[in-house]
């Protein structure tokens, strides 16, 4: 049985032919990208190096914006935050009144095993951990989630903390009088937990 054996080209030769065929096509394309020629033989429409210098642009004017529209949309997107950042600042700044920090020493009191809190002032140290506001029309419910470091009968040495949830009513959030009437109008403190 005889079989028949097509001879195959050899991987050099195959290498050879590739290595030839490359350096054409590099060849022949440097030739035709010919740098020193301005002009494009095979595209006449195409503009030359000078004549695309000279190009212009046509000028493009911009239509006038009415500015008092887009801030009057902005002011009524970003309402309600900017009244929740009022409100919750209020609430903050009534955690430093007299009042908040006696309510929290009477709570505290009420619950303290190994001591009392003597005075007001023995509440040293107030940490907001968490916050959310509700807006109801011209009214705000903000609630805090704080935490107390206090003086244990008036003694610097004798330390503790407490974690309360604290909320305030704020009245008067109107827009057009600039939120200057607003106010806490009262609060309440819940204690939560009291560490060892």
């Amino acid at each position: 049985m005889e079989r028949d054996f097509v001879k195959r080209p050899s991987f050099k030769v195959m290498l050879w032919v590739m290595l030839v065929a490359v350096v054409a096509l590099l060849v022949g394309s440097f030739t035709w990208m010919s740098v020193d020629s301005p002009d494009c033989p095979d595209c006449p429409s195409c503009p030359t190096c000078p004549s695309v210098d000279t190009l212009s642009c046509p000028e493009v004017t911009v239509p006038d914006v009415n500015n008092e529209k887009l801030d009057a949309i902005y002011e009524e997107i970003f309402k309600e935050d900017k009244v929740k950042e009022i409100a919750k600042e209020l609430a903050v700044d009534e955690m430093d009144s007299d009042d908040f920090l006696e309510e929290v020493m009477d709570v505290l009191n009420e619950e303290l095993d190994d001591g009392e809190i003597d005075d007001e002032d023995d509440i040293y140290k107030v940490v907001v951990k968490d916050s959310d506001v509700d807006v109801d029309d011209e009214e705000a419910t903000v609630s805090l989630d704080v935490k107390v470091y206090y003086y244990l009968d008036g003694d610097e040495e004798e330390t503790g903390k407490a974690r309360l949830d604290a909320t305030f009513y704020v009245d008067d959030l109107v827009e057009d009088d600039d939120y200057e009437d607003a106010e806490v109008e009262d609060f309440e403190v819940e204690l939560t937990r009291i560490y060892d």
